[in-house]
């Protein structure tokens, strides 16, 4: 756990590494979350010059911290959200991709796979490692002898037989190779969702689980509202983001309150949602609210909207969802977008010097997070989606291009004259998203060869098939 100690050893080693060959890169083998999580240190700290970093979540980190209960299907968004967490300013490689458990069908693990490739891509990966090549023979089986997400599933079979997941592996690689990236920059991201600080904290506190966790829920609801969205980390500077989602924050320091109070003042979009216990003294200056205590856990997510399409096309629904806290406001100067069934404050807007400040009186993401999957209403995260969305987009956060399929994720890469589009199916059916242009599209190709399709609008469709990925060339006039 010494900082100075790793230092030390770190510039030892590369600079040895660096005397026989200075040429081939170098990193230190570790997931920057998991390493701070363990041990306090942030990888950044280390000062040799690493050419690139690891995503190469552990276990434990898999099973306790980032993926939380799965609230509308299998958590195939996971590893995008793990690579976002993992970057430190250096590109990063995404490392044991693949099914993480024994109990998946062939079928499960090349789709499992495709989509743990795409979404590498799509968030920014510098490259991409497979979990194992070849399946272990593991009679008698010991699978969780190192850790249960230690799987022994490779994408060949004990006895070197191609599976469904090496032609998964290999019809990606092949679609990959085949775009060609040269003179293309990512779109940037300019909503960031804050991971906060309390998720380092001991025990008995429960941030190191409900923080990321819940930080997933924001991120996720944010990419299904198809906004371009980051992951930051406490300590970060938020001026180059438009728009700031802090989920279910239990604790933030004072020097961060401080931050946010600058990033709104100076016209960023903050949206906030209460964690439980205490307010800190800002937030009646930010938001506009008076704080007038914690009414403790609920049973039940009401939303009676007092103020439509403030903040979105929400509506009012009754849902069954336990949260562990709600803040009890008086709305001060702020407006009331939404109230719970007795009318309190539930979701209110201000402004605050050039910014605009939105205040959720629910731990929502916390929430989501610890439901029971058949007992969540769709109403709820869609709410929560909505709401991120509409604050996205007020800021001018909004993407150029927009499917109209939560369940499909897009990432564009721009050029000076065509850009490329990477679509990707997260649903286990077949889709056709209606994908809605900022400019209009003059024709659009698949990437690998073909005669490009005549558009001549800003709306097309895409068909994809049940986790299914598409990279498409688009011509604009």
């Amino acid at each position: 756990g010494d900082a100075e100690a790793l230092d030390a050893w770190a510039s030892l080693v590369s600079g040895a590494i660096r005397e026989g060959d200075p040429d081939r890169p170098i990193t230190l083998g570790s997931d920057p979350e998991t390493l701070a999580g363990t041990t306090r240190i942030d990888q950044r700290d280390v000062s040799p010059p690493f050419e690139f970093g690891m995503s190469h979540p552990t276990g434990s980190y898999l099973a306790h911290v980032a993926a939380g209960p799965v609230f509308a299907g299998p958590p195939t968004r996971l590893r995008g959200f793990l690579l976002q967490a993992a970057r430190r300013g250096l590109p990063t490689v995404a490392d044991g991709l693949g099914v993480l458990s024994l109990d998946c069908s062939p079928a499960e693990e090349a789709a499992t796979l495709r989509l743990d490739l795409a979404t590498s891509l799509l968030h920014g990966a510098a490259g991409a490692m497979l979990g194992r090549w070849s399946d272990l023979v593991t009679q008698p089986r010991e699978p969780y002898r190192i850790g249960p997400h230690e799987v022994l599933v490779g994408v060949t079979d004990s006895e070197g037989r191609r599976k469904a997941s090496y032609e998964a592996f290999s019809e990606f690689a092949r679609l990959a190779a085949a775009a060609d990236l040269t003179g293309v920059e990512p779109l940037p991201e300019r909503v960031g969702v804050l991971m906060g600080a309390e998720r380092f904290a001991p025990l008995p506190s429960l941030g190191s689980v409900v923080a990321p966790r819940s930080a997933f829920a924001a991120w996720r609801a944010a990419r299904e509202a198809q906004i371009p969205t980051t992951i930051v980390h406490e300590d970060d500077d938020p001026t180059a983001y438009g728009a700031l989602v802090v989920p279910s924050a239990g604790a933030l320091s004072d020097e961060t309150w401080t931050r946010l109070t600058s990033f709104v003042a100076d016209g960023g979009t903050l949206l906030y949602s209460f964690g439980g216990g205490d307010a800190h003294p800002v937030v009646r200056e930010i938001f506009g609210v008076d704080f007038l205590g914690d009414s403790g856990p609920r049973d039940s997510f009401d939303v009676r909207v007092a103020q439509p399409g403030l903040l979105g096309d929400l509506t009012s629904f009754d849902a069954r969802l336990r949260q562990h806290a709600y803040a009890l406001l008086a709305p001060g100067d702020a407006t009331v977008v939404a109230t719970d069934a007795k009318g309190n404050p539930l979701l209110t807007v201000s402004t605050y010097g050039q910014g605009r400040a939105v205040f959720l009186a629910s731990p929502l993401e916390r929430a989501i997070c610890a439901a029971e999957v058949r007992y969540l209403a769709d109403e709820v995260p869609a709410f929560l989606r909505t709401v991120i969305g509409a604050a996205a987009r007020g800021a001018g956060c909004a993407a150029p291009v927009e499917a109209n399929d939560p369940d499909v994720e897009l990432g564009l890469l721009q050029g000076a004259e065509d850009d490329i589009l990477l679509a990707v199916n997260h649903a286990r059916s077949a889709r056709t998203p209606e994908i809605t242009s900022a400019r209009r599209v003059a024709a659009i190709s698949d990437v690998r060869g073909g005669s490009p399709v005549a558009i001549g609008a800003s709306t097309f469709g895409v068909p994809l098939g049940a986790s299914g990925v598409a990279i498409l060339r688009i011509v604009y006039g």
